[in-house]
């Protein structure tokens, strides 16, 4: 995402511009603070990033790129983790059918009360095995699951394979004005 112009990463790499993103990643141009160079920093996309399978294909990317030496191959000469914790400014909209088979995308809330969106989504199944439901996703690059530990009508709980819970909450109108007055 672009909320990372400017933020230096690894206490090393200034992130200038975003050069392109895909379904994984998106790939920054950054200037090593160190050696006073540029250079091409890619950086997993957040939902992702928990996901061990995924880091772990995405490491062997980078040592088996680093191996690779020719002019028209990009080297490879740092790989990191670098987390940061914080609000996530988009929301996860999940559209289910009766099948119980849908998507989970990222929409960017306006204040207009419009949403960005993109074309990227994940396929997600909903699975019952063993008195437990679980939410497995599917993209063109991977697949993981998440257990569902809680189900509201305004809240939806999943743990990852880290362990790591999410909690999901139904948006609702916000009142941005503080007249006292209830949103629509």
């Amino acid at each position: 995402m672009s909320s990372l112009i400017g933020q230096l990463i690894g206490n090393r790499y200034r992130i200038e511009s975003q050069v392109a993103s895909g379904g994984m990643a998106t790939v920054y141009l950054a200037t090593d603070q160190r050696l006073d160079r540029q250079v091409a920093i890619k950086v997993i996309h957040q939902h992702l990033a928990n996901d061990s399978n995924f880091q772990e294909k995405f490491v062997l990317e980078a040592k088996t790129a680093a191996k690779l030496s020719h002019p028209n191959l990009v080297n490879v000469f740092d790989q990191g983790e670098d987390k940061e914790y914080g609000a996530n400014q988009n929301y996860d909209f999940f559209q289910m059918d009766k099948n119980n088979q849908g998507i989970r995308k990222k929409v960017a809330p306006q204040l207009d009360g419009t949403f960005l969106v993109d074309d990227t989504f994940e396929k997600v199944n909903v699975r019952f095995q063993e008195d437990k439901a679980y939410l497995d996703y599917t993209t063109p690059y991977m697949k993981y699951t998440e257990e569902i530990i809680a189900l509201t009508a305004d809240e939806l709980v999943v743990l990852n394979a880290q362990k790591k819970e999410y909690h999901y909450k139904k948006a609702t109108a916000i009142n941005i004005l503080g007249d006292g007055k209830k949103t629509k």
